[in-house]
């Protein structure tokens, strides 16, 4: 009992976020391996399989964000940097749950074959996936450039190594952002997989760190 007080302890507030944020991440990376292509098997099958990858992406980018706000909270809100970061993470959140719900849920009956759905219709929402989705990501990489910025103030080892970390995982997703005209499964891929390997390391910092 005395451990389970302790875990819960005002010193160790940032544990139980960090674990959330540090499994969130890698939990993300896996299902989005399993991401269906639609090159194979009934669209029936297809289409299940894309209901319960994208229910699982929202609820796992959930508790990313319950992990980058608890991170936020500890740093300061009042910090501008930390403010900026938490504006930009609901924005990044929005569009998120925005292309995941479409391209997920909307996407498969547009494209069932019997409902003969007119094509501009599957472009136009297909679209709206993509605009959705890139502004997301763009918007995810500034809440990690400007959470590093802020780390980097610290001026300590651990806090810089981190915050310069964040920077370059955040500059190779603009990259990947802005050079790219359209989304695809490999694009989305190295962008989700670049953003939960800083989840867990910030996660991991989480975890480690106590209350002053």
């Amino acid at each position: 009992m005395s451990v389970i007080k302790q875990l819960l302890s005002e010193e160790r507030a940032l544990l139980i976020p960090g674990t959330a944020l540090v499994l969130a991440s890698l939990i993300s990376i896996l299902v989005m391996q399993g991401h269906p292509t639609g090159g194979e098997g009934h669209h029936g099958e297809i289409a299940s399989e894309s209901l319960s990858m994208h229910a699982q992406m929202l609820t796992l980018r959930a508790l990313m964000v319950f992990g980058l706000f608890a991170y936020a909270a500890h740093r300061g809100i009042q910090r501008p940097l930390v403010l900026a970061g938490s504006v930009a993470l609901i924005v990044s959140t929005i569009c998120f749950v925005g292309a995941t719900t479409i391209d997920g849920y909307v996407m498969p009956f547009l494209t069932n074959p019997d409902h003969q759905i007119p094509r501009y219709s599957q472009i136009a929402w297909a679209q709206l996936v993509t605009g959705f989705g890139f502004t997301g990501m763009f918007a995810t990489a500034t809440v990690y450039a400007l959470l590093s910025l802020d780390m980097m103030t610290d001026m300590k080892t651990r806090p810089l190594a981190i915050g310069m970390s964040g920077l370059a995982i955040a500059s190779f997703v603009i990259f990947l952002v802005v050079t790219n005209n359209g989304m695809n499964l490999p694009l989305a891929f190295k962008i989700i997989s670049s953003i939960g390997i800083w989840g867990m390391i910030l996660g991991l910092h989480m975890v480690f760190t106590r209350k002053a």
